[in-house]
């Protein structure tokens, strides 16, 4: 699956140098990350749908921040329209791992249908849900 890239803030445009921020992905399915990295902190941007097909994609990011020792992940879902099981499996399996590190994964402003489908699915306790 091929990704196009997009460039990220530049060093001129006010970021402090501790904060680092990769290029915008945009997957052939739509689905757009970024990921912004604070100290151990990582937060990621998901714009799109989270499905079978990009679910793979998310679990590559997810992977990168735990091999670079992000210990707190924020998975920013203000701009994620829709997400399967698939996509579930995957923030719950890197929850699970921060979990056993001593950190956290944390679901950054899910749309009121993804709040339903974690409530229904029983998952809603399990992630911390910042509003």
């Amino acid at each position: 699956m091929a990704l196009t890239q997009f460039p990220a803030s530049s060093p001129d445009s006010g970021v402090p140098s501790a904060v680092t921020s990769s290029p915008i992905e945009m997957s052939s399915s739509g689905t757009a990350t970024r990921v912004t990295r604070t100290g151990g902190q990582a937060t990621i941007t998901v714009i799109g749908e989270i499905d079978i097909g990009s679910a793979p994609e998310l679990h590559a990011c997810l992977e990168q921040c735990l091999a670079e020792g992000s210990t707190e992940i924020i998975l920013d879902m203000s701009d994620m329209t829709f997400i399967d099981s698939s996509g579930l499996a995957e923030i719950a399996y890197v929850t699970r791992v921060l979990k056993l590190r001593g950190g956290r994964v944390a679901l950054q402003k899910p749309a009121p249908t993804i709040r339903r489908l974690l409530d229904v699915v029983g998952l809603a306790s399990f992630f911390d849900v910042l509003s």
